[in-house]
């Protein structure tokens, strides 16, 4: 195995451990057990999916759909579950 195949392997490993959301409105939607998010709501989740884990996204909808708002929702599930 040449070298930079295995700085290649060594780079690409963690992003593959930390499973970024990228989820699409009918996955977001699956997580909303009270159907309470809004249809921005969810665009601006989907948006906000591209930077962070699918558990973070999780936790938010939650969050979001007992009534918190976007930014409250975000801070809270940062203090808790990072990224």
């Amino acid at each position: 195995m040449a070298y930079g195949m295995i700085t290649k392997i060594k780079k690409e490993l963690p992003r593959k451990l930390k499973r970024k959301a990228m989820l699409n409105k009918t996955s977001i939607k699956s997580y909303d057990k009270n159907n309470k998010l809004t249809p921005a709501m969810i665009l601006k989740l989907q948006e906000h999916s591209k930077h962070h884990t699918v558990a973070h996204i999780r936790m938010m909808v939650r969050m979001m759909g007992s009534g918190t708002s976007f930014n409250q929702a975000h801070k809270e599930t940062m203090k808790k579950m990072g990224k």
